[in-house]
């Protein structure tokens, strides 16, 4: 519904996953992983080329390619394994860069997420910081990152 206003207002003829589709190959995927995740499933032309970017080197890529494939196709395995794989480094204390977004993407995901509650927990249990750059600045960081790691635990469970 939201994609055909669009399409009215700015008088394009190209749908907007069209357009996210063409951007995911011409440098601009960050941003049209992020919006295709937002479109969800009026976008499912493009999942096959999205499921491509969960393989990518790139942490954030990954992360936001596996909710983005999640939202279009319905299918949770991709982006929990995802999701799983990106929160299991804190188990061995270490950092682990997109936490905001993991877990926000795993709050919108909801009780399908409950396997990763564990590697939830163990984020807040630590007695580190979550974000090691932007030195006494990302103390913000770490409390706005544990906030949403609660909250995303609330989401699951209820």
């Amino acid at each position: 519904m939201a994609a055909r206003a669009y399409w009215r207002v700015t008088g394009d003829d190209e749908s907007p996953a069209r357009l996210l589709a063409r951007s995911l190959d011409d440098g601009n995927e960050y941003v049209a992983l992020q919006v295709l995740g937002d479109i969800g499933s009026p976008a499912p032309g493009c999942a096959g080329r999205v499921r491509e970017f969960v393989q990518d080197d790139d942490e954030h890529k990954r992360i936001y390619a596996a909710r983005a494939y999640s939202r279009m196709t319905g299918d949770t395995d991709v982006a929990l394994r995802v999701f799983t794989e990106a929160l299991r480094p804190i188990a061995d204390a270490e950092l682990v860069p997109p936490v905001k977004w993991v877990a926000k993407f795993i709050g919108e995901m909801g009780p399908p997420a409950v396997e990763t509650i564990p590697f939830m927990h163990e984020a807040l249990d630590l007695d580190l910081r979550l974000n090691s750059f932007g030195g006494w600045r990302s103390i913000d960081s770490d409390q706005r990152d544990r906030c949403l790691l609660a909250d995303a635990i609330e989401a699951v469970t209820t």
